[in-house]
């Protein structure tokens, strides 16, 4: 077993690599995103048969001021084989100096897997609680629905012609009135994209996040893993998105538009450029991101359904929890979700 830090460059390598080759792989558990999140004290930790890596796992831990107890989580983790609870056994084993060092009530992961019965069953022999089968979004730290197109064996006109009508439609109108979709790794273009998100925020009243994240975001990932989109019509930046390549998927991660030409469908036409890149590189699904709930009449549901209809949404595996503290969890258990909840009230949104 082996746990490593930012000094570990070799061994670092060798986890990254692991991570991004894995079938159930994710981005948030590379190295990279786990040196976005400042605000998090963060860790990697493995297990090798044969010297080779068979499960691992980047672990983020946060204190709280107040009560002086930290949580631990791993965002999209473990990675490998969850299916064998000894392993697992064997992963919280080697946690177990950070669980005393930091006073950890709680360890919780989310795999970034499909629902499945038996790495549910593979959890509770563990020793974690599970998430109920279609939680509140509150309780949960990701989301657990998301839409998801299937790009696995399929050219390019295959999955253009999956779209429905009307979207294959927006895409063709968007061509015709004249918008170009680029696309960089340069801050030129977070710039652009930043500037569209402050209005997307505004507009939507949905939370925002520092031009500062963003930056740590680009300075973080390659060229080969991250990219910004960006959709003009005759110079005038009207859609961005900010999306990563990362193992078999392409993740939409974040999105922004203007209030300006939206009868143009830029929208449309950045959504399949992105989807374009990965078909070219033999991905096998790309991800439109979460959902806050399986509520299918919102705008942002039935734009997504366009492109993968024939999918739909899917649900992923949910959220496992090892408690270490009852009391100091139950404290987070009972306060978390309604802080979430309020919060989304002051933004006008709708958690369900």
């Amino acid at each position: 077993m082996t746990m490593i830090t930012d000094n570990d460059k070799e061994k670092l390598e060798k986890y990254r690599s692991f991570v991004e080759n894995s079938s159930n792989g994710s981005f948030m558990q590379d190295v990279a995103w786990a040196k976005i999140k400042k605000n998090w004290k963060h860790f990697y930790v493995y297990i090798e048969e044969k010297e080779e890596i068979v499960i691992g796992m980047t672990v983020l831990i946060q204190t709280i001021p107040k009560i002086h107890r930290s949580i631990m989580y791993s965002p999209r983790g473990p990675v490998g084989k969850i299916e064998d609870s000894e392993l697992l056994k064997k992963l919280l084993q080697e946690i177990e100096p950070l669980v005393t060092e930091y006073k950890v009530f709680c360890f919780k992961t989310d795999p970034n897997v499909f629902f499945s019965d038996r790495v549910r069953e593979s959890f509770k022999k563990a020793g974690f609680l599970s998430s109920p089968k279609n939680p509140k979004r509150q309780k949960i730290i990701q989301p657990v629905y998301h839409m998801v197109l299937s790009l696995k064996d399929k050219s390019r006109e295959q999955v253009f012609e999956s779209f429905l009508p009307k979207t294959r439609y927006n895409i063709r109108l968007a061509k015709k009135r004249g918008i170009d979709v680029t696309f960089s790794n340069t801050e030129e273009d977070l710039k652009i994209f930043y500037d569209l998100f402050l209005v997307t925020t505004k507009r939507n009243q949905f939370p925002g996040k520092s031009y500062d994240y963003f930056k740590d975001l680009l300075n973080s990932f390659d060229s080969k893993h991250l990219r910004i989109y960006v959709a003009r019509y005759r110079g005038q930046a009207l859609a961005a998105a900010i999306t990563l390549k990362y193992g078999e998927e392409v993740f939409y991660l974040y999105g922004a538009s203007s209030n300006e030409m939206r009868n143009f469908m830029p929208t449309y036409l950045l959504q399949w450029e992105m989807i374009q890149w990965g078909i070219e590189n033999n991905c096998s699904r790309y991800n439109f991101g979460g959902l806050a709930s399986p509520d299918t009449t919102t705008g942002l549901y039935r734009f997504k359904e366009g492109f993968c209809h024939k999918e739909g949404m899917v649900e992923y595996i949910g959220e496992f929890t090892k408690v270490y503290d009852p009391f100091f969890y139950l404290l987070y258990d009972t306060i978390y979700p309604n802080l979430v909840k309020l919060n989304s009230i002051k933004l006008g949104l709708h958690i369900k």
